[in-house]
């Protein structure tokens, strides 16, 4: 439209639309002051509102933390303080968005009227030139507003679209790329690492470093540190849950890429560190990871994973609503209960992140029971945990610091080692370590 207009300008009046061009493109670059503030006040307003969101979910979790210590004041007082900050972001956007108008109509106006003062007293065009050119002009000015209206919109907005462009590249980056042709049946002799190194696109050093570490089929491998060490980074990694940025993972040989996703997925269970409820049944949380599961099959999973002695004093039993993020359950009851959703798809490959970590003594008996019936009965199990007794009955364990295995092998082998005593979490002395892994 402005090219148009601009082209009717010249044919009735050449150097009078060259006036009025002139002054137009001057105005426009002197609203620059206007786009910068309003890029600077986007960037702002979207960084506290991050921020913003973050401490309000921080502290919606965290109540118990909160009235707990008596801070609820000074919580309130930091809510007030960042809502009145992004308050005043959004005010002072408003305000130069305000000021541009202000600044931008009066003078596109003031120029259309000086412009055509000069078009008649000294460049002398007669009065259809004129009345064409006052008709064009008058038309332009608005399109001319509105193009500077809506670039001060993209300065105002553009941190936030730059902000859903980068998440839009990074999900396409990190997408789940199922490139396998091959269908898992299970696996029958090993998993093997070969020189596995994981680094974060945004950190520079490596979070996994030449992981070399054979998994046998059949058997339970424990996985052990401190806190940092790559452990959970590892267990991604054999849940397809990352790629390794070099090296290989192979099952039986092949590949992990050449498996199928979706063949491999169903062969595998997992359960978290921290375990996921939803708001849904007992019966309906635990058939989650399969859906055409019986009841009998759901019982018998809660059973293995011990659960069902709570389940059983539920109001409604396995029919029992569990409420958002299982608010009704303990984290041990949780715990307990991701364990039966990953027992009931009778996996090949049964991986658990500190299985037991919420458990008492009691019950995390009983759970390493269950888990040893799955390594019996030809599971390969793979354990991340901190204590010993978790360990206890594993054929093979590895021992992760910085991002390196320092040790591995049978756990008797390992037993009494200065890497044992120093990683295996509570240990003060050798004799405490003896006792603590004893069954």
């Amino acid at each position: 439209t402005f090219a148009a207009y601009v082209a009717v300008m010249f044919l009735a009046a050449p150097l009078a639309s060259t006036i009025a061009l002139a002054f137009t493109a001057l105005t426009i670059i002197s609203l620059d002051r206007y786009v910068r503030v309003s890029r600077r006040l986007s960037r702002e307003t979207l960084a506290h509102r991050q921020a913003f969101t973050s401490f309000m979910s921080e502290r919606f979790q965290g109540w118990r933390t909160i009235k707990a210590y008596g801070v609820l004041p000074r919580e309130e007082r930091n809510f007030r303080d960042r809502a009145q900050r992004f308050y005043q972001l959004s005010v002072d956007m408003f305000l130069v968005s305000g000021r541009l108008q202000v600044f931008i109509v009066p003078t596109m106006s003031l120029i259309a009227l000086a412009i055509l003062y000069v078009s008649v007293e000294f460049i002398g065009l007669s009065v259809s030139q004129i009345s064409l050119f006052v008709i064009v002009l008058l038309r332009l000015t608005p399109v001319a507003q509105n193009f500077a209206s809506q670039r001060q919109s993209i300065a105002n907005y553009g941190a936030n679209l730059h902000h859903v462009v980068n998440i839009l590249r990074e999900a396409r980056n990190d997408c789940d790329r199922d490139t396998g042709i091959q269908v898992f049946g299970g696996v029958t002799r090993a998993i093997t690492l070969d020189k596995v190194c994981f680094s974060y696109p945004d950190r520079e050093e490596a979070v996994l470093t030449d992981i070399d570490l054979t998994i046998p089929a059949g058997r339970m491998t424990a996985l052990m540190g401190p806190s940092g060490a790559g452990k959970s980074t590892l267990v991604d990694l054999l849940s397809r849950f990352v790629r390794p940025t070099s090296g290989y993972i192979r099952i039986d040989g092949i590949p992990l890429d050449d498996l199928t996703a979706a063949s491999f997925r169903q062969k595998v269970a997992y359960a978290a560190q921290m375990p996921f409820i939803f708001n849904d049944t007992v019966s309906e949380n635990v058939r989650f990871s399969r859906p055409d599961a019986s009841q009998d099959e759901v019982r018998k999973a809660c059973r293995k994973a011990f659960a069902e002695e709570f389940i059983e004093m539920l109001p409604e039993k396995y029919n029992t609503v569990l409420g958002e993020f299982g608010a009704l359950l303990s984290v041990g009851q949780r715990q307990r209960l991701t364990l039966a959703r990953a027992f009931l798809t009778r996996p090949s490959i049964l991986i658990l992140d500190e299985p037991t970590s919420s458990l008492d003594y009691e019950s995390e008996h009983k759970i390493r029971s269950a888990i040893q019936e799955m390594t019996d009965s030809g599971t390969t199990v793979i354990v991340v945990a901190h204590r010993l007794s978790t360990v206890a009955g594993a054929d093979n364990l590895a021992i992760l610091d910085g991002g390196r295995i320092v040790s591995q092998g049978p756990p008797d082998r390992l037993r009494g080692r200065d890497d044992w005593l120093k990683y295996a979490d509570g240990l003060e002395n050798p004799n405490r370590g003896m006792v603590a892994a004893g069954p």
